[in-house]
């Protein structure tokens, strides 16, 4: 048996696959990820879906606002790209701006008290910041939803309450969106724009709204804003980039919804004796970690174990903190939704080890298994046959299984 030293999840995979397991995405997806990002960018670019190539609308002295969804892979190697492709067009990087959520810039490392207005003071603008990339410097903000000032009014929505967004997107003269879909159905998407870079009501508001109500909102605010082009990402497991689309938004939007929900669909026709997930999101969530563990029972073998390679590194909320006690309180299993109860299912029936940057006691007391190498995962698959490995298991749909039953 071989032994795997690192903590890398690429390392580990490649250990795993050498190791006897099978991952069935890799053979369902039919699909490589991109093998040059650059030159995969620069070809969507040239040859846009529906829309004029970019030197065709973007021009000399325009301020172009480029606005990056949250959680995207490879931001910057993304940024670096578009920056050479609006030189190349004319545009000037002091007339670029970068905008992020403070999600993002969590992401990229930046310090809170470099975005953050000093004060409270409503009437102090957010700060514009420098991003050095590759020997360019671009203008940078980071949202601020919280800062009236840093909105503008763009149109009222159909209830009359008003639809605002980032005010240095408003005052754009062309807004570039880059974003991705995830797999699932149309009410789990996120629009890149809105109403993340908008106020904190229309932030607080909008998920309660209903799906059809939701979406015209959405569009509502981004042909208001003008955003009529956009740049899709089809991102598969272990947050790979496989397909770049750019040009009219609507168009491109569901083109890559299509890629992404073919990637990540697999049919698995034999249950598990050993289930090892991993979750390589850039942002990290107890949702995606529930996930996984519902989407890794599914494939396996009751009673059998699973692990969940993540880096989670906060406790749950309180409703999942409820959801892993109830193994050791069954009285407390009240109130879950379908999910968490499947989740509880799942804790009670088999040993789930988890891997992430919490510490030992935290993760011992949530009831799962501790572990911290890939050594560990193989000393618990033991000699068990068939193994499987599912990359970021949480954005998985599994079609069918042949075994009706995972027993």
């Amino acid at each position: 048996m071989s032994k795997i030293h690192s903590n890398s999840t690429d390392e580990l995979v490649s250990q795993l696959l050498a190791d006897h397991f099978v991952s069935p995405q890799l053979s369902a997806a039919n699909s490589d990820p991109i093998p040059d990002l650059d030159t995969g960018i620069a070809e969507s670019l040239a040859l846009p879906v529906g829309f004029p190539s970019l030197n065709e609308f973007v021009f000399e002295g325009d301020l172009v606002a480029i606005v990056l969804q949250d959680n995207i892979a490879k931001p910057i190697e993304i940024l670096s790209v578009l920056t050479s492709a609006l030189v190349d067009a004319g545009i000037a990087t002091t007339d670029m701006y970068v905008v992020i959520s403070p999600r993002t810039a969590e992401y990229l490392g930046l310090d809170q008290a470099d975005y953050l207005p000093a004060t409270d003071d409503a009437e102090k603008p957010t700060p514009i910041l420098e991003l050095e990339l590759e020997n360019r410097k671009l203008n940078l903000q980071v949202h601020a939803a919280s800062n009236p000032i840093g909105n503008s009014y763009l149109v009222a929505n159909q209830e009359g309450e008003p639809v605002v967004v980032n005010r240095v997107l408003v005052d754009a003269d062309v807004v570039i969106p880059i974003g991705f879909p995830v797999s699932g159905e149309a009410s789990q998407q996120v629009d890149c724009v809105y109403p993340t870079f908008s106020s904190v009501e229309a932030q607080s508001r909008l998920p309660k709204a209903s799906f059809l109500t939701r979406n015209e909102e959405i569009n509502l605010a981004n042909d208001s804003l003008g955003c009529f082009f956009s740049i899709q990402l089809v991102c598969g497991p272990g947050n790979l980039i496989h397909e770049v689309i750019c040009g009219a938004r609507n168009e491109v939007i569901s083109l890559a919804r299509n890629a992404t929900s073919h990637l990540w669909s697999f049919h698995c026709d034999h249950l598990a004796d050993f289930t090892v997930t991993t979750i390589e999101s850039v942002d990290q969530s107890w949702d995606d970690l529930v996930n996984a563990v519902v989407i890794a029972d599914g494939v396996s073998k009751s009673e059998n174990p699973i692990v969940i390679w993540s880096e989670v590194d906060k406790m749950p909320n309180r409703q999942i903190r409820l959801a892993c006690r109830i193994q050791f309180d069954p009285s407390a299993n009240t109130g879950l939704d379908e999910k968490l109860q499947r989740f509880v299912d799942v804790l009670q029936q088999r040993p789930v080890f988890l891997r992430s940057k919490l510490k030992r006691q935290e993760v011992e007391d949530l009831g799962f298994g501790f572990i911290q190498t890939g050594e560990e995962i193989l000393k618990i698959a033991g000699d068990r046959q068939n193994r499987i490995l599912i990359r970021d298991a949480h954005h998985c749909q599994i079609i069918e299984n042949v075994e009706s039953t995972n027993s």
